[in-house]
């Protein structure tokens, strides 16, 4: 199973420039890089297969390592090295051509990785690619398996991650699994985390680095696919005719994921160029797709109330689709703060137009309140006045019998010590007023 995925990775190594060049470099042949590349020698496939002979070794000693090491004999042990590892590279990639390997991966040597990075740093302007720009290399490598293999697999906007996003190590799963046709094979480790599309920029930025990753693994080059991203974002902001619905997420998904199926189906063949220094099959076939009608039909807004499409709809399937779990618990809980402010909103609407509120428990009687209800007022005292000018209660017991609880005109514990007469309040009781 691990030769299998090698010989994936070689068949990417083997016509790599960057990469011999860097192996030349490390193993300390950098003096002899202009010889090789007169010769023709630029890769490992082409190094590898330099000898006609290659079990010669004298064959190989005068056609292949003496003209380039001349009259410097330290080089020749480390070109015969350098011819080894690039006689095993090459006889893995005709090999990956006899012996299909399970859920084969292509991935880009880092040194060439890096080399078309930076052309295609030169070739775009506006923006550096750099930080929320930069594709990952996974994104990067399922483009050149698509490219290797000719099998098209659609890349959702959640899966075009970011480079920093491959920071965290990922925890190694050792074992084997079942593949899909019962046989063996050895179990990945758990993918990184989702892109986090729930906003209109970072789904933007998720587009750019898909176009950039197919650009890097010569896929699809990045004017090409970013012109059909730039058509998404165009139909989102479109402003809908009377009696139209906003254009919502799901039509961008379904459209997005018509030209893929498109695509796919045009290059059953593959997706490489199908003559020297053409476009891809792919880049072809998915600028065809961009154009076609029923992908085109899928961006037109819809009419309100047309398959139980409403206003409300419209505006809710205008927002972004939530990326994440955590998300969608937020938003729960935002709308139960919603629902709660609004019952309080509508509570203070009846309660300032004096209607009670149904939904509030009757107010609890004081108990106090309830044993002054059933208190009698004396004979005496009745159509008297019982609470002073100010409002303060007056002491029944100093106008009818005395109280010893204050003097005259003071507080004691049941009131002021001042005549309950109506209109008099002086500091006498009212058996003393005149």
């Amino acid at each position: 199973m691990a030769l299998a995925s090698t010989t994936q990775v070689m068949a990417t190594v083997a016509n790599s420039k960057a990469a011999f060049a860097a192996h030349v470099a490390d193993i300390g042949l950098a003096d002899l890089l202009p010889q090789f590349e007169a010769k023709g020698y630029d890769t490992y496939a082409d190094f590898g297969f330099a000898c006609t002979d290659p079990t010669n070794a004298s064959h190989l000693e005068d056609t292949v390592i003496k003209p380039l090491a001349g009259d410097k004999e330290q080089f020749l042990p480390k070109l015969r090295r350098l011819f080894a590892h690039s006689y095993t590279i090459a006889l893995a990639e005709t090999q990956a051509f006899t012996s299909a390997a399970p859920d084969p991966v292509v991935r880009l040597h880092p040194a060439e990785r890096e080399v078309r990075r930076g052309d295609l740093q030169k070739k775009i302007t506006g923006f550096s690619i750099e930080a929320e720009s930069d594709p990952s290399t996974k994104l990067v490598d399922k483009m050149s398996t698509m490219l290797a293999t000719g099998a098209v697999r659609y890349v959702p906007w959640e899966k075009c991650t970011t480079s920093r996003s491959e920071l965290v190590d990922q925890h190694e799963v050792t074992g084997l699994k079942l593949d899909s046709s019962g046989c063996l094979v050895r179990a990945e480790p758990p993918e990184g985390p989702d892109a986090v599309i729930s906003t209109d920029l970072q789904l933007d930025l998720a587009l750019r680095r898909r176009s950039l990753a197919a650009d890097m693994a010569a896929l699809c080059s990045f004017e090409a696919m970013n012109l059909w991203s730039e058509t998404l974002k165009a139909s989102l902001l479109r402003c809908p005719p009377p009696g139209y619905a906003p254009i919502s997420y799901k039509q961008l998904r379904d459209a997005d994921q018509e030209v893929w199926r498109q695509t796919a189906a045009a290059c059953r063949a593959g997706c490489k160029a199908r003559s020297p220094g053409s476009k891809s099959a792919f880049e072809s076939a998915f600028v065809s797709a961009c154009s076609d009608f029923e992908v085109r039909l899928l961006l037109a807004p819809l009419p309100l109330g047309s398959r139980g499409f409403s206003s409300s709809s419209a505006a809710s399937s205008s927002q972004p689709p939530p990326a994440q779990p955590a998300r969608d618990q937020t938003m729960q809980n935002l709308q139960r703060q919603v629902q709660s402010l609004q019952g309080q909103l509508e509570g203070m609407k009846r309660k300032a137009g004096g209607q009670p509120d149904s939904r509030q428990p009757p107010p609890r009687k004081d108990k106090s309140k309830r044993q002054r209800g059933r208190f009698q007022l004396p004979d005496e005292l009745k159509g008297k006045a019982t609470k002073t000018a100010k409002g303060e209660p007056i002491c029944f017991a100093y106008n009818l019998s005395g109280c010893s609880g204050s003097a005259p005109g003071q507080k004691c514990s049941k009131g002021y010590h001042v005549c309950a007469d109506p209109g008099c309040g002086g500091a006498h009781c009212l058996k003393d007023h005149r």
